[in-house]
């Protein structure tokens, strides 16, 4: 994110106005490819300002739903403008940290779990928001799409082992859509990044990348910073899945966990084509991503052939 202070036309003038009488500072700005976020502080007060410009619905109209009716799960809300994608909050603490115990990353997800099956009632709602739809036979179709994209550059070998995948992947999909577990909200970017610790516990940052569809993708990424330490990655799959207990049993919502870990590379890749139609395809942010997705089809080609 390059630093740079001048402020989105406007956006300035309705944050002072937001947090009068404070005298707000900016101590950090930065512009990405989407977005626009600065640091405001005054005194030991800190706020975050966010322009968001998404492909799907912006970050401030998320945020919106979600203030309404789960309030305690995401940073406090102060001010929100839908139109132009602005969202103003109150700093929610320090990232989630490898060297956290464990229980509080349990308490993260299991958070992140419950979120995700009170907002399962909203799912039309989201869709009329302008979510993408990866639900059912959906996901499936997305990944044609995206390997119809990945094989004009992949090698032969690779497209060929992947190819071979596709029963695989659509019988991943199919125990999906057939789980009793119901389609919902799906942050596409948990990270460790995105989860903020204080002395109420954890919330979850940054609603510019949601989608609908089957829940446990939101818990993969979140999986990445613990797949060495296999007592963690046991307990966080664990306490994940509790969130969802009331709707069916352990195995059946176990089998489905396993058909996203398998899904994960294309689903990400997925993820990352969606994002490169929003931007300038002869951009540096659009290759990268581009590359990112060709090298995870090239691991799973590789991984499983």
């Amino acid at each position: 994110m390059s630093t740079t202070t001048d402020w989105p036309e406007g956006a300035e003038a309705w944050v002072r106005a937001a947090l009068a009488p404070a005298a707000v500072h900016v101590t950090r700005a930065g512009a990405a490819p989407r977005s626009w976020l600065a640091c405001l502080e005054d005194g030991d007060a800190r706020w975050y300002f966010k322009e968001d410009q998404s492909h799907g619905p912006s970050e401030a109209s998320v945020l919106r739903r979600l203030a309404e009716r789960r309030s305690a799960d995401i940073a406090v809300v102060v001010a929100l403008d839908e139109a132009h994608g602005w969202s103003l909050t109150r700093d929610a603490g320090r990232p989630l940290r490898v060297e956290d115990p464990t229980e509080l990353w349990c308490t993260a997800v299991r958070r992140l779990g419950e979120l995700q099956v009170s907002e399962t009632p909203h799912t039309e709602e989201w869709r009329m928001l302008r979510c993408r739809d990866l639900s059912g036979d959906h996901l499936f179709t997305a990944i044609q799409g995206l390997f119809t994209a990945a094989f004009r550059e992949l090698e032969r070998d690779v497209c060929d082992a992947l190819r071979s995948l596709t029963p695989r992947i659509e019988e991943a999909c199919a125990t999906l859509t057939a789980d009793p577990v119901p389609d919902t909200l799906v942050h596409r970017d948990i990270v460790p990044e995105n989860v903020l610790v204080s002395d109420s516990g954890p919330t979850l940052l940054d609603w510019s990348d949601v989608v609908v569809g089957h829940p446990f993708f939101a818990c993969d990424r979140l999986l990445d910073s613990c797949w060495t330490d296999a007592v963690r990655k046991a307990a966080v799959i664990d306490a994940y899945l509790s969130a969802f207990g009331g709707v069916t049993d352990r195995d059946t919502l176990r089998r489905s966990f396993d058909a996203v870990l398998f899904l994960r590379v294309v689903y990400e890749g997925v993820r990352w084509l969606d994002e490169i139609e929003s931007l300038d395809p002869g951009s540096a942010h659009a290759g990268r991503l581009w590359a990112d997705a060709l090298s995870g089809l090239r691991a799973m080609a590789g991984a499983f052939a």
